[in-house]
C-alpha cells in the first residue's frame, strides 16, 4: 500500500507537473498562435481589401466590358444592317450594272448603225459635192452660154430691129408699088378702053372703004 501510495503520488507529481508543463506549454503555444493568428488575419484583412478592391475593379471592368459588349452588339447589329442594306444597295447595283450593260451593248449597236448610216451619207454627200461640182461646171458652161447667148440676142435684137425698119420700108415701098399698080390698072383700062374704041372706029372705017 505504502508502495502504492508512493507510485501514486509519484505518479500525481508527475502527473501535476506534466499539467503544469502542458498549460505553460499551452499557454505558449496558444500565445504564438494567437500571434500568428492575428498577423494570418491582418495579412487575410489586407488580401481581402486588396481582393475587394480588385473585385470592385473587376466588377468596373466587367462593366465596361458589358458597356463595350452591348456597344459591340449594337454595332454588329448596325453593321448587320448596313451590311443587308449593303447587301441590298450591291444587289439593285448589280441589276443595274447589268442593265447598263445591256443598254451600252444597245448604244454600242446604235453607235454602229450610226457610223455605217454616217459612212453612207458620207459617201452619199462625196457623190452629192461630186455631183455639185458637176453641176457648177455645167452651171458656169451655160453662163457663157447664156452669156453667148445674150450677146447673140443683142446681136439678134439689133438686126431685128433692122429687119424691122427694112420691112417697114419694104411695106411702104409695096404700098407705094400697089399704088403704081392700081394706078397702071387705071391707065391700062383706059387704054384699053381707048383701044376698044379705036379698034371699032378702024373697023368702021374699013367697013366704010369697003363699001
Amino acid at each position: 500500500m505504502s508502495y502504492i501510495g508512493r507510485t501514486l503520488n509519484l505518479g500525481l507529481v508527475v502527473v501535476t507537473i506534466l499539467a503544469t508543463a502542458s498549460v505553460g506549454g499551452t499557454t505558449l503555444y496558444y500565445q504564438e498562435s494567437v500571434t500568428e493568428v492575428t498577423e494570418q488575419n491582418d495579412r487575410l484583412r489586407a488580401q481581402n481589401q486588396e481582393l475587394r478592391a480588385e473585385l470592385a475593379a473587376t466588377r468596373s471592368n466587367v462593366t465596361t466590358l458589358q458597356q463595350r459588349i452591348q456597344r459591340i452588339n449594337e454595332s454588329l447589329a448596325t453593321r448587320q444592317r448596313d451590311l443587308q442594306s449593303l447587301t441590298t444597295q450591291l444587289n439593285r447595283t448589280e441589276r443595274n450594272l447589268t442593265q447598263t450593260r445591256r443598254e451600252l451593248r444597245e448604244s454600242q449597236d446604235r453607235a454602229q448603225q450610226l457610223q455605217l448610216r454616217v459612212r453612207n451619207l458620207e459617201s452619199s454627200l462625196d457623190r452629192a459635192q461630186d455631183r455639185n461640182e458637176e453641176l457648177q461646171e455645167e452651171r458656169n458652161r451655160l453662163e457663157r452660154i447664156n452669156e453667148d447667148l445674150n450677146d447673140s440676142n443683142d446681136e439678134l435684137r439689133e438686126e431685128q430691129e433692122t429687119l424691122r425698119e427694112e420691112n417697114v420700108r419694104l411695106e411702104d415701098d409695096i404700098q407705094t408699088l400697089e399704088n403704081d399698080i392700081a394706078d397702071l390698072r387705071q391707065e391700062n383700062q383706059v387704054l384699053e378702053a381707048r383701044i376698044e374704041d379705036l379698034e371699032d372706029q378702024l373697023d368702021q372705017a374699013q367697013q366704010n372703004n369697003g363699001n
